[in-house]
């Protein structure tokens, strides 16, 4: 019994509870099953548990748990179980980062998904793998693969999917440059959500609306207004993720209106929430993040401490480190600021890259500029030479 009422119930309560105030559920129902020897049951529920640790922000305690459900699935020859616990896998290595490793976890599930007709899985594979191209700098991909995601959904009736697809595009429309546009999908996927009472999912998508908004010339206040509000359900669901999403769009958000102190309190309660769930990448940027909000400050002391402190988390979790981070530490050092300026905008013209990957430099070297004028104020104070 306790098995068997685990699944309907996990998936009413998401959209009720905090997750940590229904993973009771899942994990009783993994005991059940163990002590039942079955075999199946034990590797849903785990994929269960590897969904709720996603969404609490506890990427390696996922990943545990996808592992066990996708070695119970190959032995039980159950290829459901397969696809479903390769796409949670997928999205923890998207996550933390590992974008590459995601994709090629994402496209096996793909092929599995398509092979067997499991249509309901090939959507969740294609939003996934989306998510991953987005992360790989690749976002005219992604809208192909949300499109392709958007349209299964549509044919199953599914207005969760739906929404979720249409939240996605919207997003990725913003990263390319086109708010308006992302403004129209987003608020068409808020409206699903609402519809259907996902209170997590509007708290998400409002999110990635403030993001619009905040790329809107002469919107700035609302996206602020719009980010409180999707911070509010963050907070009271427990959606970890969107939480660091939030807090540190509101802390470029008041560092970009020169409000740099107050951006700091949000990056801080960032590394908080990083720290708490042990994302090694959150934080890794909340650091940086502080550190170039205290170089804006004037105050090249924390600055450099909070950067050095970014480029341990990085270098110690074998992740790469953000070259605004790297260069501004350099920039920072007597003998290397003009050896840092040099690699960096090398790196920033290097030939042959995609449309969507050349806008993204173009706003590095922007940032990188603004950081050198930053940093040449600072020097003409103190005549470093």
């Amino acid at each position: 019994l306790c098995s068997g009422y685990s699944a309907a119930g996990t998936y009413l309560l998401q959209f009720l509870k905090h997750p940590r105030e229904y993973i009771n559920w899942p994990e009783a129902a993994l005991l059940a099953a163990q002590r039942l020897n079955d075999r199946e049951a034990e590797g849903k529920h785990s994929e269960d548990l590897g969904n709720i640790y996603i969404l609490l922000g506890e990427f390696y305690r996922a990943i545990n748990y996808y592992e066990k459900a996708l070695a119970i699935a190959r032995e039980i020859s159950d290829r459901q179980g397969e696809v479903a616990a390769l796409v949670g896998l997928g999205n923890v290595y998207v996550g933390i980062g590992k974008s590459h490793l995601a994709r090629q976890t994402l496209e096996r599930a793909l092929a599995i998904a398509r092979e067997t007709n499991d249509y309901r899985n090939e959507a969740a594979v294609l939003g996934s793998l989306g998510n991953a191209y987005v992360e790989l700098d690749e976002p005219d991909r992604a809208i192909e693969l949300y499109e392709e995601c958007l349209t299964i959904h549509r044919k199953m009736k599914d207005r969760q999917g739906e929404g979720l697809a249409l939240a996605n595009i919207g997003r990725t429309y913003t990263v390319l440059g086109n708010p308006y546009e992302g403004i129209d999908f987003l608020e068409k996927a808020l409206t699903a959500a609402r519809e259907i009472g996902d209170y997590r999912t509007e708290g998400a998508i409002l999110g990635n609306l403030g993001s619009a908004y905040a790329s809107t010339i002469g919107k700035t206040h609302q996206a602020i207004e719009i980010f409180e509000r999707a911070l509010t359900i963050a907070y009271e669901t427990g959606d970890s993720r969107s939480e660091k999403y939030i807090l540190t769009n509101l802390g470029h958000i008041y560092n970009n209106l020169g409000k740099h102190l107050k951006a700091i309190e949000f990056y801080t309660q960032c590394w908080t929430v990083a720290l708490e769930t042990y994302d090694k990448q959150s934080e890794g940027d909340a650091l940086g993040n502080i550190g170039l909000a205290y170089l804006k400050h004037g105050d090249r002391k924390n600055a450099s401490n909070y950067l050095y402190a970014a480029q341990g988390v990085f270098i110690e979790s074998n992740l790469p480190t953000p070259i605004v981070f790297t260069a501004t530490l350099d920039l920072l050092s007597k003998s290397g600021c003009l050896i840092a300026i040099f690699v960096a905008f090398l790196k920033l013209r290097s030939p042959y890259i995609s449309p969507s990957r050349a806008r993204r430099r173009r706003r590095l070297r922007k940032e990188l500029e603004n950081y050198y004028s930053s940093f040449q104020s600072l020097t003409d104070e103190d005549d470093l030479d």
